[in-house]
């Protein structure tokens, strides 16, 4: 496992990008230590979990089995390189954390396959872990934007950026978004993106594939959220993969990754 360092950030963007942990999940390494990384052009895949209070408990519930599809994949199909992130208050870091999926020896079909897939489950369970760890200060916040800011100089075009979240972004600069403070029209949502581009946190994603499979879900428990509302996030996301330059997935479940 290898760390992609990113540039620090600046004085002035360090207090937005604070709350945003990239966080390494040292426990995989000797799990991993099978697969090799081999070196390929394709692909690579990196991992927002969004560890707020009201998404944490949809972690063992609702995105394990996105995440496993996911990095399967990115694994039997890309690099099989995953960066992973985790977003929420509290949290801190600067430096995007990698592992490396990838069987040594693609062409020997018997052993490729079990490899991955007790890699991609001990991946699993770290995730877990980490992300149920006492530990990781919970005040309610998601970051997503934050955070997507803070990985994305670690991407390429031809990456895939999956986001697990209900995509309510959620934080001091933007505000909540289930709540009704914040305005989510049209003229609204260009200026919460004019002031991202203002503090430089509305990144370079262009040729980048952005998921957030499981926006506007808890489950199968259902938001209390009006339509319109709901509507209006999603539009924010749309405008924001438009002007960042990626190519969005919205919601559609684990099937949609």
């Amino acid at each position: 496992m290898s760390n992609i360092q990113t540039h620090p950030p600046s004085t002035r963007r360090r207090a937005a990008l604070a709350l945003c942990a990239v966080v390494a999940a040292l426990a995989l390494a000797a799990a991993l230590s099978a697969c090799g990384g081999a070196e390929q052009p394709t692909a690579r895949g990196c991992v927002v979990v969004d560890v707020s209070g009201s998404a944490r408990p949809e972690i063992t519930t609702t995105y394990l089995p996105g995440f496993t599809r996911f990095v399967q994949r990115i694994a039997r199909e890309g690099s099989g390189d995953v960066c992973f992130a985790f977003a929420a208050s509290g949290l801190s870091g600067g430096a995007s954390s990698w592992a490396s999926f990838a069987c040594p020896d693609p062409d020997d079909t018997l052993r490729c396959e079990p490899l991955v897939r007790q890699s991609v489950a001990a991946a699993a369970q770290q995730l877990v872990a980490v992300a149920s760890a006492p530990a990781i200060p919970l005040r309610g916040a998601s970051e997503l934007v934050e955070c997507l800011a803070l990985i994305a100089p670690a991407t390429a075009p031809g990456d895939e950026i999956l986001v697990l979240s209900d995509a309510i972004e959620n934080s001091r600069l933007m505000g909540n978004f289930a709540d009704h403070e914040v305005d989510l029209d049209t003229s609204s949502i260009d200026e919460l993106l004019a002031g991202l581009r203002q503090r430089n946190l509305l990144p370079d994603l262009r040729g980048r594939r952005l998921l957030i499979p499981y926006a506007l879900t808890h489950g199968s428990r259902p938001l209390r959220m009006s339509a319109t509302r709901q509507q209006g996030i999603r539009v924010f996301w749309e405008r924001y993969a438009t002007a960042a330059g990626a190519r969005l997935t919205f919601g559609g479940g684990t099937a949609a990754i």
